[in-house]
């Protein structure tokens, strides 16, 4: 683009601006949620520009790429602004149920917590002890039916039962007894693993048992 204007002697100048460099913002967005602006855009070069972009009712922002990469602070925030633009660009927005979102989410603290428990077994089998496997629970001549346990522990040995503890999987005495006879009412149990601790002659014998109601 040129311009003619005068010095001041009168004498024609020539002036020539150059063009503005612009560039293109390929816009994106999927089903349920809305972005805005919602097409593709011409940037000056220099420029900025955002982005804003809603999910509908029931629905989240899940992604938001960038020239093909996530950003999760665009994610949270709602939006995404182009600074300073000096090239062509991309965003594209797609958007998930929130209960998909939810379920995941307890998905993964599901998962958490089952690794937690089973560290904490592993903790308590360490510190009490195991002398058998779940499925066979003798030693020498005392016995433990049925495995798993709906309401009464039956225990049978061929000396005084001196004494029953029984702890849950956070290693947490739950339930004691003292003296116990041929049977034990273990029906106030939620379901769970658990340690059984039996005092036989003052020596402990330490077994794991399941309650399912």
């Amino acid at each position: 683009m040129s311009e003619l204007s005068s010095d001041n002697k009168g004498l024609p100048i020539l002036k020539y601006q150059l063009p503005v460099q612009q560039y293109t913002i390929s816009v994106f967005a999927g089903a349920n949620g809305a972005i805005s602006p919602a097409t593709n855009q011409t940037v000056n070069e220099g420029a900025n520009l955002t982005f804003t972009f809603s999910p509908n009712e029931g629905y989240a922002t899940d992604k938001v790429l960038i020239d093909g990469l996530n950003d999760a602070t665009a994610v949270s925030t709602g939006s995404y602004t182009f600074q300073n633009v000096t090239g062509n660009h991309s965003i594209s927005v797609t958007f998930k149920s929130e209960l998909a979102a939810r379920i995941a989410e307890l998905e993964e603290q599901l998962a958490a917590a089952n690794a937690i428990i089973a560290a904490l077994q592993l903790q308590l089998t360490e510190c009490l002890g195991d002398d058998d496997a779940i499925s066979t629970l003798s030693a020498g001549s005392l016995q433990l039916h049925p495995n798993p346990i709906r309401d009464y522990l039956f225990i049978q040995s061929g000396q005084p039962i001196e004494k029953v503890e029984i702890f849950n999987q956070a290693g947490v005495c739950v339930l004691t007894k003292d003296n116990v006879i041929e049977k034990l009412d273990i029906s106030g149990l939620p379901n769970g693993f658990y340690l059984i601790r039996i005092y036989v002659n003052e020596i402990p014998i330490n077994k794991k048992i399941i309650v399912r109601k």
